[in-house]
């Protein structure tokens, strides 16, 4: 009894708090992060025809943050954990895009682009109202 009562009590330990921090889903903020990941798109393949690989790797990390903050939402429709793959997968896409960028090498950056946008079709099916 006491071994059950343990792992009750942690069970609610861990899963307490990660509830506590999961927001629901906002379809206003979703809808401005996906405008300003569109733009970014734009910005990105005029930063590297322009050589400024910071301005770029600040595009993917922007596009990193909005993940993570993409993250701690609830989604929509569908599972939460198909939500948080998607997420999970568009900010590592963004993370090479970083690394691209300060490897100064224009078409890594715009392969990053690519895989990185590819997500998207992956993610609006699943979520998109």
């Amino acid at each position: 009894m006491k071994t059950a009562s343990f792992f009750v009590t942690l069970a609610l330990l861990v899963a307490l708090p990660l509830a506590a921090f999961a927001e629901p889903y906002n379809k206003d903020v979703v809808v401005t992060a996906m405008r300003a990941n569109q733009a970014r798109i734009g910005g990105i393949k005029t930063a590297v025809a322009n050589k400024d690989f910071f301005a770029a790797g600040q595009a993917f990390f922007d596009y990193a943050k909005e993940a993570s903050d993409m993250l701690k939402m609830d989604p929509p429709k569908g599972s939460k954990d198909d939500w948080a793959r998607v997420w999970s997968s568009f900010q590592d896409k963004a993370f090479l895009g970083i690394g691209a960028c300060g490897e100064r090498d224009a078409a890594k950056v715009l392969k990053a682009l690519d895989d990185l946008v590819a997500v998207n079709k992956i993610g609006h099916p699943e979520f998109r109202f």
